[in-house]
């Protein structure tokens, strides 16, 4: 939870996205995320980094957890508070 608070991201869509990635089954518990496969701590950081990569970092500018994703009719885009990029998903 502390990382989905820095990032400002759904802690549930963070965890789908290792759930779907992984093919594994997981619960949200408080403020931890309760795997259930045992995997590395290297693992987890490799996609968390991709997920930073794909979902927070912006495309243009890369400006760190300064972005948010936005609906914009049925697209979901990657929106940049620094430069004002558009990225959709």
């Amino acid at each position: 939870m502390d990382i989905v608070d820095i990032i400002n991201r759904d802690p549930k869509d963070v965890a789908k996205f290792l759930m779907h990635e992984f093919g594994i089954g997981a619960n949200i518990d408080g403020k931890r995320l309760i795997i259930e496969r045992k995997l590395t701590q290297e693992q987890i950081s490799q996609k968390i980094q991709e997920y930073l990569e794909t979902y927070v970092f912006c495309y243009e500018c890369n400006a760190p957890p300064d972005t948010e994703i936005q609906k914009i009719g049925r697209t979901s885009v990657l929106v940049c508070k620094a430069c004002g990029a558009q990225h959709p998903h």
